[in-house]
């Protein structure tokens, strides 16, 4: 190995670290993902007006029925979250 081999090995070393480094250890750009909402203890809910309880369960993805009565909404709440 000459000389001149070094001199072209040495560069493409370089290039190949810089790029793993780019691949590897760069932050990434991805959004960061917001947390679940956590459904409300029993006691917080059952505080609550049956048109708070379907808002809760509305910010949860969850259809309620208000003419149910508050513990079945809380009931249905509970298993459909």
């Amino acid at each position: 190995m000459g000389m001149s081999d070094l001199l072209l090995m040495v560069p493409a070393a370089l290039a190949l670290c810089v790029i793993v480094y780019w691949i590897g250890f760069l932050p990434s750009k991805k959004e960061p993902s917001e947390p679940k909402p956590q459904v409300p203890s029993d006691a917080e809910l059952k505080k609550m007006t049956k048109a708070q309880i379907e808002q809760v369960a509305r910010g949860l993805g969850v259809e309620l029925d208000k003419r149910k009565t508050k513990v079945n909404m809380i009931a249905d709440l509970k298993s459909q979250s």
